[in-house]
């Protein structure tokens, strides 16, 4: 007996014929048995097309599905037709690196169930990163959260005040702020280059106030009403709690 591939490079076709599932308006034969899709393991086999760069991914559209973000750019005109390379069509993807994607591929889980904590859990600090500004711009919640309780470990104070403004995180905010306002160390020059202007200032001027406190009154309620006084610091954080609560309703509404 022979095997392998035949004229035209195909391999033969060893499959059994499965019966296909019926609809509702489809007669049944007495003799033949009704076929269900199971409800968490049927894939249906559309696959999303992305220009990243200048690189193609073909990926199914399972996690990203999932995302009504994501779902919304289904209508945006940036759509490739170049059947030769693409098939039915694609998007390409602004600001968006090809490291980046593919880091957000690596953790985003073809089937579904919850994202692999594991592999997050390997991930390095950039990709990381990555998962968290991609998870955000789509809403991949559960992936967003994971991200976030990875680096809470591992970014130092100034990155979490850069990264709790950049992609709304109230937690990283808090914890930045008060911990260069109460550490004994000085803010360094690059400290205050990441943080900007502003914010640098703000927290020299806090620090200030702290250390010429008498030390029975270094308390958490009124180091947090020493942040809460600086007008500029509550109102970021108003705006980071309120873009954090429209963020979990909007996920919330698009599992349902």
């Amino acid at each position: 007996m022979t095997t392998g591939v035949d004229v035209h490079g195909k391999a033969p076709d060893t499959t059994t014929a499965v019966q296909k599932p019926v609809t509702s308006n489809q007669a049944v034969p007495h003799n033949k048995k009704i076929l269900t899709k199971d409800k968490t393991y049927w894939i249906e086999e559309e696959f999303f097309v992305f220009q990243v760069e200048n690189t193609m991914f073909r990926v199914p559209s399972y996690p990203f599905a999932k995302s009504r973000t994501f779902l919304a750019m289904r209508g945006f005109p940036n759509m490739l037709f170049d059947e030769n390379i693409i098939g039915w069509g694609g998007y390409t993807l602004e600001n968006v690196t090809v490291k980046e994607f593919r880091t957000l591929l690596d953790v985003l889980e073809i089937y579904p169930k919850p994202p692999n904590k594991n592999l997050i859990s390997g991930l390095s600090k950039d990709e990381l990163i990555s998962v968290l500004k991609l998870s955000t711009m789509w809403h991949f919640t559960e992936h967003r959260k994971a991200a976030i309780a990875q680096l809470s470990r591992i970014l130092p104070s100034v990155s979490k005040i850069e990264l709790g403004i950049k992609y709304r995180i109230a937690a990283f905010w808090n914890f930045g702020i008060e911990y260069l306002i109460t550490r004994l160390e000085q803010i360094t020059d690059d400290e205050a280059v990441l943080m900007g202007p502003l914010i640098a200032v703000a927290l020299f001027r806090l620090r200030e106030t702290w250390k010429l406190s008498k030390k029975a009154e270094r308390t958490d309620a009124t180091l947090r009403a020493l942040i809460a006084a600086e007008v500029s610091f509550s109102n970021e954080l108003i705006a980071i709690e309120e873009d954090e609560r429209r963020f979990d309703e909007c996920s919330t509404e698009a599992a349902s």
